[in-house]
């Protein structure tokens, strides 16, 4: 795949999947699973917002999680955290 990606502006994808015997569905399903990097962040935060949940009675409000995230250096918008 890093081959085809490395050469993509030289040659068309089809032509190198064709000459690779690869599938283009599965060039393109790699590169969207590489983008799968944000719901890891996703998951973070979400350990993140949960332990700070935890650790205040669980009272917390999402615009409280959401300030106590930025102080750490997470930059999330409320609306995330109300849905995690």
């Amino acid at each position: 795949m890093e081959v085809i990606q490395k050469n993509a502006h030289q040659y068309s994808v089809p032509a190198m999947c064709k000459v690779l015997k690869i599938p283009r569905s599965t060039y393109y399903d790699s590169i969207k699973r590489k983008d799968n990097k944000i719901t890891k962040d996703d998951s973070n935060v979400e350990r993140a917002a949960i332990n700070i949940f935890n650790s205040n009675r669980k009272v917390f409000s999402t615009r409280r999680i959401k300030n106590h995230l930025n102080d750490k250096g997470l930059t999330v918008s409320g609306q995330k955290i109300g849905r995690l």
